[in-house]
């Protein structure tokens, strides 16, 4: 059920439409006790949720584990959590990091290896607020734009605090393999690039601070998690834009999501109930970054404060 379109005026709308957690029951809020930070994570089955490493870590340093992260399910607003009788709440009882995730000054990792799977203490009960979605079992290699749709606690606007920045919120989304300015980001990043999956910038809708970890979900299936966004001062030039705020009202701005494929074989090693995907998912990229700007983009997720007491990742 969508509540209400939710607009902003600024050049791109990224708060989306107000929903209720039936229509997105496979999303999950992930609180770290220690830092006060908010994830986005998804339901992939009763007891697991997939969300992006980075959101254990405050800078280069691990200060959320097991015993300090609680999940909620069938959210509809982080506000007077009591009164929503769909809320159900978990503890975490085991983590499963990417081996390969690294924050360090070297390698943040950005776009690269950034997963995790949280095991609750006591499977989700399965209600119409909250379902495990599937996870894609098919190599994304179409270039043209799909349709998708991702969920999450977002801001409504980046530059300042709204309440409604609280509320579960569905983006309407057109999602294409190939990047904008795909040889400036490989230029960048490496070909790590050549597992992102980009939004349109076109489109309105997309993910601002607050979003990271929040599932791309298309034809049903779950795809991709979004890891951060990339702004550009020109996207026909492709020049990047070097700015201490996260610029995600800009129509230059670009929304990167991490393709889930390549790791499906990970996954289903740790948890055989989740399809370890086609062959072809498993195959290298040939990940070889140049790692100039990555340290710049992965804090941008950082750093915005507002006025709110958490912190958004």
């Amino acid at each position: 059920m969508v509540l209400k379109p939710n607009l902003t005026e600024v050049q791109r709308t990224f708060s989306g439409a107000l929903v209720l957690p039936e229509i997105v029951p496979y999303v999950t809020v992930i609180l770290g006790n220690n830092t006060g930070s908010v994830c986005t994570g998804s339901l992939i089955a009763l007891d697991l949720v997939l969300t992006l490493a980075r959101c254990l870590y405050d800078g280069f340093h691990q200060w959320e584990f097991s015993d300090s992260l609680t999940v909620l399910s069938g959210v509809s607003t982080l506000t007077n959590l009591t009164a929503q009788a769909s809320v159900q709440k978990r503890y975490v009882s085991s983590i499963s990091l990417h081996p390969n995730f690294q924050v360090t000054a070297a390698d943040p990792s950005f776009g690269y290896n950034d997963i995790a799977i949280l095991m609750v203490n006591e499977p989700f009960k399965e209600t119409d607020s909250v379902k495990p979605t599937p996870v894609g079992d098919i190599d994304w290699t179409v270039s043209s734009d799909v349709k998708c749709k991702m969920a999450g606690f977002g801001a409504v606007n980046p530059l300042s605090f709204s309440p409604e920045d609280d509320h579960l919120k569905l983006h309407e989304v057109v999602a294409t393999r190939r990047c904008d300015c795909q040889q400036s980001l490989i230029n960048h990043f490496g070909h790590r690039v050549d597992r992102w999956i980009c939004l349109r910038p076109e489109g309105n809708p997309g993910p601002c601070v607050g979003s990271a970890g929040a599932g791309l979900v298309c034809d049903g299936k779950l795809l991709a998690l979004n890891v951060g966004i990339i702004p550009f001062s020109d996207l026909t030039q492709c020049i990047f834009r070097h700015t201490p705020m996260v610029s995600c009202e800009s129509k230059y701005s670009l929304a990167i999501f991490l393709d889930l494929c390549p790791y499906l074989p990970w996954i289903h090693f740790n948890y055989r109930e989740i399809s370890a995907g086609p062959i072809n998912c498993s195959k290298s990229n040939g990940l070889y970054p140049s790692l100039t700007a990555i340290v710049f983009v992965a804090s941008l997720l950082r750093a915005y404060t507002a006025t709110a007491s958490r912190v958004y990742i």
